[in-house]
């Protein structure tokens, strides 16, 4: 019982210690994205080559990053269950 209890305070150590990171990280983007001003640098440069349809990627790369938050989260779903069911084996 003991090592569950530690095992389960480890998790929300890393967890906590990932959401950290990420969020650091994301701070620091924001600021230089905010500093070189990307997304005006990004749209004149779509626009520019607006026969290309590049501004489509914006939309395509957010799609993307959702869909694989759902796949992400059904695969974390599964090896939960192959883990529970091991455990009961």
């Amino acid at each position: 019982m003991e090592n569950q209890d530690r095992e389960s305070q480890l998790k929300e150590t890393r967890a906590i210690q990932d959401l950290l990171v990420v969020s650091a990280i994301s701070i620091v983007i924001l600021a230089i994205s905010s500093h070189l001003d990307i997304l005006e640098k990004f749209t004149k440069f779509f626009h520019r080559y607006k026969h290309l349809k590049l501004d489509e990627v914006i939309i395509m790369c957010a799609t993307l990053a959702f869909v694989m938050m759902i796949f992400s989260m059904r695969r974390a779903h599964e090896l939960q269950q192959d883990i529970v069911a091991r455990e009961a084996r």
